[in-house]
Parts: structure tokens; C-alpha cells; sequence
């Protein structure tokens, strides 16, 4: 006889009891756990071998203690005893592929908001990178150590950062009965929306209001714009608004922001009165050479810069923000996978995060490329600006 089939002999059902049988047989293996008689790894024995229950009722008290944690049930070795783990567990899954081709800095902080939030909820975060197959979609290599921790029974739920193979992803996890939670929007799991449209209009609404009549909106094709209209239905009536894309091939969007501040100024007639950017990155680019051609930010054109906080504003001194907050972000995905755990969250549940608009004073100037904090010097070569005919603003010190 086993260790754990001596311990179990000791359980008696309490027929005085309202509680199910089964019920008090998990009650009774839960005492023992907890109590320090059966210990991770420990196999209980087969449902049927029990004479104390019906193999029915065992099954279902291993159920019961399965939802807890408390021991994993397999097909090939049986059910074993997992412990009981000081903190649940919070897988965070990671695109590795992803993170090659996009900025460390944003991913640094939301990743960064995340664990921080998952540990101030007491939990136990831990970090998975999925390589994705090229050119065999369905599969994806999963990490030995997620399959471990899988397999014993230990994430409560995960996070996950869109995997390029996420719906196998997600049928892998469901299939284990691990609820997860998506930080970016899908359409395959319950996931965090941040706000693009309501963004938009709040930035176009903005610029009216301070005066502009003549706007361009420079929007990269990346995944969080493509959820974005083609803008005209959000302008207002007393703004005129030019909409261009850009496509991030060869050059980084720094270069890119570069590039097209290059192409603006070389029509300093028709220089737009603001500029709202999409991508804070290709807005360092273009803040850099617009300060490079001697154009004040904001006395002679000013910038609307949707950006993260903390990310890249200094470098963006004298824009006006559209702020969205990495740390709503990390708090608004894990309360949704705490609902999700629950049982209490939509089967594709989305939350909305929004952008929040940080004004910046009027009188600041921006940095020089240098970085120092001065107002470019008027020469004789470099004008005041002033307005052409058709009430567009005429650059300073454009380099022909």
C-alpha cells in the first residue's frame, strides 16, 4: 500500500454533513496537503481503487482540487500532487520576433508595468518567449520551461503580447484550461483597446481649438494605426486636414519623420500651421530637422505627438501630448484576467484604454538638435517667420 492510499484510508464520510461526498473527499485531501502528509509530486491512487467513494466521486473531488491547484490530473500518469504554491503564478508569453523588430523602450515599459502590477496583486510573474515558425502557420515552438510549469499545473492564468501565431496560441492554452488575456487588441481573445479613434478626434478637436486651419496628419501603416480611420469624418469643419501614410521600409521611423520634414520644407509657402504625428518615434525625426532648418516648435508650426508616458518626451519639448498611460494599461489587462480566472469575464471581453491630451505651454521652445534649451538666432539669412499670401506660415532658415 502507497503512502498516499494510507493517508486517504483516514477519510470517513460525515453522513450528518449537508456538504457532497465528493466535496469532503477534497476537503480531506486538501487537510493533508496543507498539512504537510502529501507532498508535490506525490501520486494519488486511481479513482476506482478507493473503497471509500465511487470512482465518480473521487474524479470529482480531483476536479474540485484541480480548479484549486492543488494537484494536476493526467491521462498517461494519473493525478499527482502539485503543493500549494506561495503566490499564483502570471505567465507573461512574449513574441520574440516582435521584440526584434520594434522599440525596446516601449516594450520595456510596458512589460515593465505589467510585472510591477502583477506583483503588487501578490502574485508570482513569470516570463515566456514564444519563437514563431516563418513560413508554417498553426505552429509555434513552445518553451520547455511554459510546458513545464504547464504540465505541473502552475500559471493561474497569462498575459499575452500578441503573438504573430496567436490564435495556436490560444486554442494550446485553452485546451489546458489557462484563461489569458491579450495587452493588445484581437479580435481572438478578451484584450486591452487603447482608444485610436476616440485619440484622433481628441487631437484634430485640439488643433481647432488653438487656432490651426491647416493640418497634416502624418500616421504610419502599423498595427496600432490600422485600426484608424481616413480621418475626414473626425476633422473639424473649421479644419483642413491632410492625411498621409507612411510605410516604415529601409529606414527606421526616426529617418522616416527626417524624410518627410525634409519634403515639407521644401514648400515653405505651404508649410501647414500644425502637424499631428501618430508615431513618437517618426516625431524625434522630424522635430530633429524641422529645429535643424531653424523652425520654432510651437511659435511657427506646431506638433500634436501621441506618445506614451515618460517614453520619449523630452526629446519632444514644445509638443502638445496624447498621452495613454503603460501603467492603465498593465492595470486594466490584469484585472481582466483576474475576471477571466473568475469566470466572470466575456468570452472576448474588451477594455478600453484612452489617451489622455498633455498641452505644452505655448511659450516653451524646444531643444536644439545640440540640446540646448535656446531659441534659434534671428540673422539676416534666417527671418522671423511670417504668413504668405494664402495664410499658410513661411519656414525659417530652410536649407535649399
Amino acid at each position: 500500500m502507497t503512502k498516499t492510499q494510507t493517508a486517504l484510508r483516514s477519510f470517513e464520510p460525515n453522513a450528518a454533513s449537508a456538504a457532497p461526498l465528493a466535496v469532503q473527499l477534497a476537503d480531506h485531501i486538501r487537510t493533508l496537503i496543507r498539512g504537510g502528509e502529501l507532498h508535490r509530486g506525490d501520486s494519488l491512487p486511481p479513482a476506482g481503487s478507493l473503497g471509500c467513494a465511487s470512482r465518480v466521486t473521487v474524479l470529482q473531488a480531483y476536479r474540485i482540487l484541480q480548479d484549486e491547484r492543488l494537484v494536476l490530473m493526467r491521462r498517461a500518469s494519473g493525478t499527482v500532487v502539485c503543493g500549494e504554491p506561495s503566490a499564483p503564478v502570471c505567465a507573461l508569453l512574449l513574441d520574440r520576433p516582435l521584440f526584434g523588430r520594434s522599440p525596446a523602450v516601449y516594450f520595456g515599459q510596458i512589460v515593465n508595468a505589467v510585472l510591477s502590477e502583477v506583483v503588487s496583486r501578490g502574485w508570482q510573474p513569470r516570463i515566456y518567449l514564444l519563437d514563431s515558425l516563418p513560413g508554417e502557420a498553426g505552429e509555434s515552438r513552445i518553451p520547455e520551461a511554459l510546458q513545464r510549469d504547464v504540465a505541473d499545473g502552475l500559471p493561474a492564468g497569462a498575459l499575452v503580447w500578441r503573438p504573430s501565431d496567436l490564435p495556436q496560441i490560444h486554442e494550446w492554452l485553452k485546451l489546458r484550461r489557462i484563461p489569458a488575456v491579450s495587452l493588445r487588441h484581437v479580435p481572438e481573445l478578451p484584450c486591452i483597446q487603447i482608444d485610436h479613434r476616440d485619440m484622433a478626434a481628441q487631437g484634430l478637436n485640439h488643433l481647432a481649438e488653438r487656432g490651426a486651419r491647416i493640418a497634416e496628419v502624418w500616421d504610419t501603416l502599423g498595427d496600432a494605426t490600422l485600426h484608424l480611420p481616413a480621418g475626414k469624418a473626425l476633422s473639424p469643419r473649421s479644419l483642413s486636414v491632410r492625411w498621409r501614410r507612411f510605410t516604415v521600409g529601409a529606414t527606421t521611423a526616426v529617418g522616416m519623420g527626417r524624410e518627410a520634414a525634409r519634403e515639407l520644407l521644401r514648400h515653405p509657402r505651404a508649410l501647414p500651421e500644425a502637424i499631428f504625428i501618430l508615431d513618437d518615434w517618426m516625431a524625434i525625426g522630424a522635430v530633429q530637422e524641422l529645429l535643424a532648418a531653424g523652425v520654432r516648435i510651437p511659435q511657427d508650426i506646431r506638433l500634436l505627438v501621441a506618445t506614451h508616458r515618460g517614453q520619449i518626451n523630452d526629446a519632444l519639448l514644445g509638443c502638445d501630448l496624447l498621452v495613454v498611460d503603460p501603467a492603465e494599461i498593465a492595470a486594466s489587462a490584469v484585472d481582466l484576467l483576474q475576471t477571466a480566472i473568475a469566470g466572470t469575464a466575456g468570452d472576448l471581453e474588451k477594455r478600453r484604454v484612452q489617451y489622455v491630451l498633455v498641452p505644452r505651454d505655448s511659450r516653451t521652445t524646444a531643444t536644439t538638435p545640440s540640446g540646448a534649451a535656446e531659441e534659434p538666432a534671428r540673422t539676416a539669412d534666417r527671418p522671423p517667420p511670417s504668413r504668405g499670401r494664402r495664410g499658410g506660415r513661411r519656414a525659417t532658415g530652410v536649407r535649399r
